[in-house]
């Protein structure tokens, strides 16, 4: 190579390799990076430093800045085939569960090679990376370069067919939601849903359309709108019982209707979210006992239970939670240890041992407040917050022992709480604790 700063004895494949490289932002890229990306670039990797555009310190490979800066003016990137490495992003970063974590570490890259080099000519892509970045609350999309994206996705938008104008919008609404700039994200979701009633009607339009109005009326709920929002929200779960049962439909149909109950509590209509909430989990019952459906019937019986408790119906809202908890040790037994099921687990624990006490039933409140104390003591990290909540459990577990005239277990429960308590230096706890402790 010449001077270290043109194409001269570059080969196809290393040209394709730089094309990828050097449109990241400048500084070191580490090995497993560049193996998830671009895998199978050990040869290229090696031809590259010999031929000295790359160097490889620090384990990380870089490329010097006057030659990343030759390279980006010379090279063309609307031209170039990009297949391999779009198929890559789908299969390693965007679309794969096991590595979503990867979305969010490397998003400002892809982001600045898709957005400011513009070499993302793949609609349904760029679409899938917005959703990945909205759905990690990635907080790169605060960060997007306004212009280079605003002519990205014009471009994108003139070769995109209907279906996929319709899924890119709703995709950028969803950016402009996160951006907090609902005035902006509204007419996205209506031209989208303008675009999806004059597409041919059949289940994956009518899908498409359901989701547009269910996000348009989280959006107007938040802004206030909440006349329009319950149209919406009503309008979306009536298209999705129009479509066949499948999955993915029935899936739908019960996120829609569990956001419709939330709507239905929120305006005062008691009787009317606990039909939705009920009708919701009818329809989860049905799908596979997957981690997340299992965490929405979860949400769901909780939420049921709540408003059960507070209307007075405490034997339903104990069937309800106990349910729940049935379901929190399926999700622990397919994904052991998952922080947010062990916090959703010690709120049952707890929920349910305030209900048994209500009902008179020490033994069973006790039995649920000794596990809850055993979770949080074994699995939640030892940091304030989390003490703090294996200091409740404890002060509550004091509480049903001494009505159960256990008052030597009571109050050595009650001195741990309050060693816990001076490690964090919490005031309140320490004074309420003392005064127990002094009766």
């Amino acid at each position: 190579m010449k001077e270290n700063n043109n194409l001269v004895d570059v080969t196809e494949d290393e040209l394709k390799f730089l094309t990828v490289y050097v449109t990241w932002p400048d500084g070191g890229v580490d090995y497993d990076v560049i193996e998830t990306l671009l895998p199978g670039s050990d040869d290229i990797l090696h031809s590259l430093i010999e031929k000295k555009i790359l160097s490889y310190e620090d384990e990380s490979f870089h490329i010097d800045k006057r030659i990343a800066d030759s390279f980006r003016k010379q090279l063309d990137f609307e031209k170039a085939d990009y297949s391999d490495y779009f198929w890559n992003i789908k299969k390693n970063v965007v679309f794969n569960s096991v590595n979503q974590n990867y979305t969010q570490n490397y998003s400002p890259y892809i982001a600045s090679s898709f957005i400011n080099y513009g070499i993302c000519n793949d609609v349904d892509l760029f679409k899938a990376f917005l959703n990945a970045l909205y759905n990690n609350n990635d907080p790169i999309l605060n960060e997007l370069p306004q212009d280079e994206y605003a002519k990205l996705l014009h471009k994108l938008e003139e070769k995109a067919d209907p279906a996929q104008l319709v899924d890119l919008y709703n995709a950028e609404a969803r950016v402009q939601v996160f951006c907090k700039n609902p005035s902006a994200a509204k007419p996205l979701y209506l031209k989208a849903i303008e675009i999806s009633d004059a597409m041919e009607k059949n289940d994956e339009s009518l899908s498409s359309k359901s989701t547009l109005l269910n996000n348009l009326a989280y959006l107007e709920e938040e802004t206030g709108d909440l006349e329009s929002a319950y149209a919406h929200y009503k309008d979306a779960v009536e298209i999705d019982k129009q479509l066949s049962q499948t999955e993915d439909n029935l899936a739908n149909l019960a996120d829609h209707l569990g956001n419709l109950a939330v709507f239905e509590n929120r305006l005062g209509n008691v009787e009317e979210c606990k039909k939705r909430i009920s009708e919701t989990l009818e329809i989860r019952r049905k799908l596979p006992e997957q981690p997340k459906n299992l965490n929405d019937m979860v949400d769901m019986l909780y939420g049921l239970g709540m408003i059960e408790s507070q209307s007075g119906d405490i034997e339903s809202a104990k069937k309800h939670k106990e349910e729940a908890l049935v379901l929190e040790r399926k999700i622990n037994e397919k994904v052991p240890d998952l922080p947010h099921n062990l916090q959703n687990m010690a709120r049952e624990l707890n929920s349910l041992a305030m209900i048994e006490n209500k009902l008179g039933n020490l033994e069973s409140a006790l039995n649920y407040l000794q596990e809850q104390v055993e979770l949080r003591r074994e699995k939640f990290p030892h940091s304030p917050n989390f003490i703090d909540g294996l200091i409740n459990a404890l002060y509550g577990l004091g509480i049903v022992e001494n009505q159960s005239n256990d008052s030597a277990s009571a109050k050595k429960h009650w001195q741990e709480a309050l060693e816990l308590a001076k490690e964090i230096n919490h005031e309140k706890w320490i004074r309420d604790i003392e005064e127990i402790l002094a009766e």
